[in-house]
């Protein structure tokens, strides 16, 4: 997934606003029908910014990113994580079904080697594909809907994979 991220503490979100998750699922149902293209370009952007992040992943490892955007793993991948999103945009007004799924994809992602700088740049990237395909016309106050929304999904599911980290590494 995404898997997670620690936003700036003083920035940290702790909830949508009404306008925020309006903004969201306007724009969203205007890109819905595109996941795949989404994920895929997110993922695209974002190896061809961070190459050294495709070695966290085993299928992509040794690979030049050219080689992704015919990948079947990429494209399975993009999918399962736009999926996320797309049941988070679904549950935007039920927080504990929104935290559930995120706190869900940080305990799948345990263990995994999980930066912040690659969660911020993933976060932009996943950003940049949804604007660049909406025609919505895209405002200030956009970017910081989406910019939230993927904040809170990525801080909730980073806490349950240190959460989960520190309950494995306990036990060795």
């Amino acid at each position: 997934m995404f898997c997670c991220m620690s936003p700036d503490k003083e920035k940290e979100p702790t909830r949508l606003t009404d306008d925020q998750k309006r903004i969201i699922q306007q724009v969203w149902s205007e890109v819905r029908h595109q996941i795949d293209e989404v994920g895929v370009e997110t993922f695209l952007r974002f190896f061809n910014t961070h190459p050294e992040a495709m070695d966290s992943f085993l299928v992509f490892k040794n690979m030049e990113v050219v080689d992704l955007e015919t990948n079947v793993q990429l494209k399975e991948h993009a999918l399962k994580v736009t999926s996320v999103v797309d049941k988070c945009v679904a549950r935007i007004n039920d927080p504990k079904s929104f935290e559930t799924i995120c706190r869900d994809q940080g305990i799948n992602h345990a263990g995994r080697i999980v930066t912040d700088e690659f969660q911020r740049s993933l976060r932009d990237k996943y950003i940049e594909a949804i604007k660049a395909r909406t025609s919505v016309a895209w405002s200030a106050e956009h970017q910081e809907a989406w910019e939230t929304f993927f904040n809170i999904m990525q801080r909730d599911m980073m806490n349950s994979m240190r959460h989960m980290n520190a309950l494995r590494d306990r036990k060795e």
